[in-house]
């Protein structure tokens, strides 16, 4: 289902989701392609997105779908900082499995992934400065920002799912 968005981040939903949907698939979950169940949510329920998820109880929502259960996902974190002598990169999500039937949460597990580096000489500073501005601005002009961190995080919450023997 979509993302809810805690960010400020417009690409950070998208890209976690793409994550999640594709460890989930390899892990061997059932998994509804993400336009069926974008068109299904928003044809018959109104909803376009994660934050709208609560408008509708789980129950109706996975009857809708046709699910035995539902992973909700909540982003947290999808930043990076580039202060001066610091910077860092951040990813923090949160993946609850519910219930199709008692709307009950059935697991619930989060990750964050923060890489921070610090520059402590001048040289070490202006170089910290200049690669994370460049780093960002290639990120987002090929459209993966935060790549490694997002695929950590998603890969992180499903293998602990997977392991809790829920949802499948």
């Amino acid at each position: 289902m979509p993302v809810n968005n805690l960010t400020n981040d417009l690409d950070g939903p998208l890209l976690v989701r793409a994550a999640i949907e594709q460890e989930l698939a390899r892990a061997g979950f059932r998994v509804r392609t993400v336009k069926k169940v974008d068109d299904l949510l928003r044809e018959q329920a109104g909803i376009t997105d994660g934050g709208q998820l609560p408008s509708k109880s789980p129950q109706d929502l996975a009857k809708l779908l046709q699910a035995d259960a539902l992973i909700y996902c909540d982003l947290e974190h999808f930043d990076y900082k580039n202060v001066g002598v610091y910077s860092s990169r951040t990813v923090e999500a949160r993946l609850k499995l519910v219930s199709a039937e008692s709307g009950q949460p059935l697991w619930e597990g989060s990750r964050k992934r923060f890489n921070p580096k610090a520059g402590l000489t001048k040289e070490a500073a202006t170089r910290l400065l200049l690669t994370g501005y460049g780093t960002k601005l290639l990120e987002k002009a090929s459209r993966h920002p935060l790549r490694p961190e997002t695929e950590a995080v998603a890969r992180e919450l499903v293998k602990e799912l997977a392991e809790s023997g829920r949802g499948r």
